[in-house]
């Protein structure tokens, strides 16, 4: 019995050695692989495809040992920089490596040993054509970078630099015992963090989809470097991944003079309307104008699931003895849509007689056929009115 205890304990501790020793270089392999996964990660460079052009602010430094030689500059009107040594030089179309790398060549005239470095200090406004499936087509204009004005956001920015810059000073204080002048100016950056317009900026401000917008197959094009080929290149984007899982990754950022194209899908999705009001890309209301027999008519704003049936409620519903209902649409391929609509306050929502409502749709109630042979009657017989009238007042007074 004692010798196969022996036995036990001698296989127990050969496993527990062997064992973790051969561990051990398991995991020295697997953290090699992390750290080398992190390397290659932060060495990649980004892809650099924003074209510059008139407006663009540049801050452009020649060479490291020439620090009088930096300055910024504003691509003019025709696309050119007056640059020190050189004078005008051409830019439009080119990318910030693009330049970089044709003014090394040209300064090596004039300096030993140049490195130029370009920094955009100031994005000029982008402008994108939007089409197909939207609200509203046409050429948007944009600003090339923005600063939102989230106070919130900058409370709380500044709650936290308040708190890391407290810490510093009572740390200052206990190693040196002196007074310190405390600056928060010294760590907290009053601007606001800048960010650049994406494809779902621009489809929120042509007036988001229709329900019949094709969100899965979003198609954007746009220029390429000359150092690059030059011509157009373009990509297919999904945003039913964006607005359904959240995958920002087709949320790209868009240049100046991009196309942004939104195919018609062959049936209509609410689903993906509400997803799309939800996830803010379709603004919440709409503006409709109701016009013709109802107690109040004019422009009403309605929530963008509303149907016609609930935008006469918003004006008051129908008077008595009103007629067939128009409604009167603007298509986003530019055709005018005009149907006569049989009202019933039991037509179901999204149906043909109930349809959801679009940005500037018009809807007019008519009046009825009493309504009419009321108002023809009384045009006809006014004159004759006025005519027995003044006839009789005559008669009186002769």
């Amino acid at each position: 019995m004692q010798i196969k205890n022996k036995i036990r304990l001698l296989l127990l501790t050969l496993f527990f050695l062997f064992g973790f020793s051969s561990i051990e270089p398991l995991k020295s392999n697997l953290n090699e692989e992390q750290e080398i996964l992190k390397t290659n990660y932060l060495d990649e460079i980004p892809r650099d495809d924003y074209l510059l052009g008139p407006g663009d602010l540049l801050t452009i430094s020649i060479a490291d040992s020439l620090p009088e030689l930096v300055g910024s500059y504003r691509v003019q009107g025709d696309g050119t920089l007056y640059l020190p040594k050189i004078n005008k030089v051409y830019v439009q179309g080119l990318t910030v490596t693009d330049l970089d790398s044709a003014l090394n060549e040209k300064y090596k005239e004039f300096v030993k040993r140049p490195n130029v470095n370009t920094v955009l200090s100031e994005y000029r406004p982008i402008r994108v054509y939007i089409e197909g499936e939207i609200q509203n087509s046409g050429l948007y204009t944009l600003p090339g970078s923005i600063y939102p004005n989230n106070q919130k956001a900058k409370q709380i920015i500044k709650q936290n630099a308040d708190e890391a810059f407290a810490k510093r000073i009572e740390s200052a204080r206990t190693k040196k015992n002196i007074d310190l002048k405390i600056n928060n100016d010294l760590f907290f950056n009053s601007r606001n963090v800048e960010y650049f317009p994406t494809v779902f900026e621009a489809i929120r401000l042509a007036g988001g989809i229709t329900p019949f917008s094709d969100l899965s197959n979003i198609r954007v094009v746009r220029k390429n470097s000359p150092m690059n080929g030059g011509g157009k290149i373009q990509t297919n984007l999904n945003f039913l991944a964006l607005i359904n899982d959240g995958d920002d990754s087709q949320n790209i950022r868009i240049y100046d003079g991009d196309i942004i194209s939104i195919r018609k899908s062959e049936s209509e999705s609410v689903e993906q309307l509400s997803k799309a009001i939800k996830s803010n890309l379709n603004p919440k209301y709409i503006n409709v104008f109701v016009s013709g027999m109802v107690e109040s008519p004019g422009l009403i704003q309605v929530s963008r699931s509303s149907t016609l049936n609930e935008a006469i409620v918003f004006a008051g519903g129908k008077k008595i003895l009103s007629g067939p209902v128009t409604l009167i649409r603007i298509n986003p391929d530019g055709s005018l849509d005009k149907r006569k609509i049989r009202y019933s306050t039991r037509n179901k929502n999204g149906s043909k007689k109930n349809p959801y409502l679009r940005e500037r749709d018009i809807i007019t109630v008519g009046k009825s056929k009493f309504n009419v042979a009321s108002t023809i009657i009384s045009e006809v017989t006014a004159p004759f009115v006025g005519v027995y009238a003044t006839y009789n007042l005559f008669d009186d007074v002769f």
